[in-house]
């Protein structure tokens, strides 16, 4: 018995020193080193993950939230400016379908009380495979003082180590796809001189199948809005000149329809594939670089007005 006692005073006492450890590690890389740490391992996305982060305890009149359509082909600055606010914040990541977008607002409308959302959207939203995250966990976090609960209820080895390359690259620039160099705001706007173009996304439209699911969670967020009094604005993105054919032009007009029977005539829609768009605005099929992020944005606002 004194035998058991001793070991499992071992261990206790092993436990406890090791959590000593990993928190003032954590303090001090928190502290001194910013670029090496991942974020808190919410889901299987560094930058969903990183974007939960970056937006605690942020509070915003403005939200605009969505996939890289989102991220990178809204410009803060026009957002700004358009909504005379400074109250603002881009909560997108790469990656989101409808339905993470759909959950994602209604966690963030019990943090903040925003009354102008903002989407950015092209089919391939409706498309992407859903993000696994506990609604419960984010919430919980963004309510809370203590970050070293939810790292150390949430750490995974195998994802931290993962994703430490990841943290510095992200933020060696933005001349390059895997760039998360966030404005004060949450954008992320990609340079327009020697951007490192890979052929396989230059050459990629982006189209692809839809899930007819997730046209329900865009009526999920029409509705919600509705409901809360929440202006919304949905942009639909184009892809650049190169591009367009006849294929991909039918396709994104048979979406456009489909976007337009589910918003409600309340909603502040704009189809940028009204007009075209130059290669040069763009650092692949349907993502712009700054130059062509601005451009894209002031159309928006502008075809509102």
């Amino acid at each position: 018995m004194k035998a058991f006692i001793f070991r499992l005073f071992q261990f206790a006492l092993f436990s406890f020193l090791t959590l000593i450890i990993v928190y003032v590690s954590y303090i001090n890389i928190k502290r001194y080193n910013l670029k090496v740490i991942p974020p808190i391992n919410f889901s299987d996305s560094y930058s969903f993950n990183k974007k939960i982060e970056f937006s605690k305890l942020k509070k915003c009149e403005v939200l605009s939230l969505g996939s890289l359509m989102t991220l990178i082909n809204l410009d803060s600055r026009q957002v700004i400016k358009e909504f005379n606010s400074y109250e603002y914040l881009n909560l997108s990541s790469w990656g989101l379908s409808m339905k993470d977008i759909f959950r994602l607002i209604k966690i963030y409308n019990q943090t903040n009380n925003f009354k102008t959302l903002v989407i950015c959207s092209n089919s391939c939203d409706f498309s992407a495979k859903n993000k696994v995250f506990s609604t419960q966990d984010v919430l919980d976090y963004l309510n809370s003082k203590n970050d070293f609960f939810y790292f150390i209820k949430k750490f995974d080895l195998k994802y931290f180590i993962s994703n430490i390359s990841l943290a510095n690259e992200s933020l060696s620039g933005n001349k390059h796809y895997e760039s998360f160099l966030m404005d004060d705001y949450g954008g992320v706007l990609l340079s327009d001189l020697n951007f490192k173009k890979r052929e396989e996304r230059w050459s990629n439209d982006n189209i692809t199948p839809v899930r007819k699911k997730q046209y329900d969670y865009l009526d999920s967020i029409n509705h919600f809005c509705l409901s809360s009094k929440i202006n919304l604005y949905f942009f639909q993105t184009p892809i650049r000149k190169g591009l367009v054919n006849d294929v991909n032009k039918d396709f994104i007009e048979k979406h456009v329809i489909k976007c337009r029977q589910i918003l409600s005539n309340k909603v502040n829609f704009v189809n940028s594939m009204d007009t075209i768009w130059n290669d040069n605005l763009f650092v692949d099929g349907t993502h712009f670089n700054k130059k062509g992020a601005e451009k894209f944005t002031k159309y928006c606002f502008d075809k509102i007005n």
